[in-house]
């Protein structure tokens, strides 16, 4: 195939809804194949197919246990296998730790929450890495932070730990891979409504608006 006739291809973690899906959808609305991941195999499918019949572009859904090195590796070796090549790399999926503070985080705990958030992170940004080198296009990495890296909410010590690790790992990729024309960004944003604010008593809505 000739590769000035292909897509540029995005791949973004945890993208059967909320963020990760948006993140898909305004890629694929803009010419751009998509890759996305779920720990569930069918909605992941089903997320892709979608994408898709909208917007006329390849997808595929993976499933992907962000906790198994072994299985990120094999994710990304399919990515490379399906479509050839990855310019855009989002590593969207977390473990948010809700209701975890210094007290009541247990050791077990600690480990699921980092392994998803900064083990999971930094050995996919390697896979996507490798890639993006072997192909010789460069790239783009754009790692999902968060603005409770800066403060402190209660109840989210270990997530927000997570999400500082994160922020220094972005600085440090960006200056090691530069020399591969490959970008590596944090991107912090305020609250985002997701499913999680459906629920919540109007209160809650109210003083995480304020």
């Amino acid at each position: 195939m000739n590769d000035e006739k292909m897509n540029k291809l995005l791949f973004v973690t945890g993208a059967t809804q909320n963020s990760g899906l948006a993140i898909a959808r305004h890629f694929a609305k803009h010419g751009y194949d998509i890759g996305i991941s779920s720990r569930d195999k069918t909605k992941a499918d089903a997320a892709a197919q979608s994408i898709a019949e909208e917007y006329k572009v390849k997808t595929a859904g993976y499933a992907l246990n962000l906790a198994d090195t072994r299985d990120i590796e094999r994710v990304f070796a399919q990515i490379s296998n399906d479509f050839g090549r990855l310019d855009v790399f989002v590593p969207n999926s977390a473990n948010l730790g809700v209701g975890y503070d210094i007290f009541n985080t247990t050791p077990e705990v600690f480990d699921e929450i980092m392994d998803v958030n900064v083990k999971g992170t930094f050995f996919c940004c390697q896979q996507a890495a490798l890639l993006m080198k072997k192909f010789g296009s460069g790239g783009s990495i754009v790692i999902m932070g968060s603005i409770q890296y800066l403060g402190a909410v209660r109840g989210r010590t270990t997530y927000s730990t997570s999400k500082g690790a994160l922020a220094s790992l972005t600085r440090n990729l960006a200056f090691e891979l530069a020399e591969d024309g490959i970008r590596v960004n944090y991107l912090v944003a305020g609250a985002i409504h997701t499913h999680r604010w459906d629920t919540q008593a109007p209160a809650e809505t109210a003083r995480r608006r304020a």
